[in-house]
């Protein structure tokens, strides 16, 4: 994956959430953490990504909102709100 693999489209998280996968590994999101969206697997469950060192996880979509980062100062989310977008995509190494 290069930079320009990672869509414009980033997540806001809603909720806390936990769980853990089968080998053992527990995922956490945290209120207010940003996220970059990979796929929209269905309805229920999006595969994201944090930053280029940590493996792609997959988080309830209903605990998430999309944002659409523009390249001009204003920040549009795509929910109709206004939305602190600021943040850079990982760097793959």
């Amino acid at each position: 994956m290069s930079e320009e693999d990672f869509p414009d489209i980033h997540l806001r998280v809603l909720y806390d959430f936990e769980y853990s996968v089968k080998d053992d590994r527990k995922i956490r999101i945290q209120e207010g953490e940003k996220l970059f969206l990979i796929k929209k697997t269905n309805s229920d469950w999006w595969q994201v990504i944090r930053n280029s060192s940590e493996r792609p996880f997959y988080v309830p979509a209903a605990y998430v909102k999309e944002c659409l980062c523009s390249q001009d100062t204003s920040k549009v989310c795509l929910m109709g709100k206004r939305a602190n977008c600021s943040w850079d995509p990982p760097k793959l190494i």
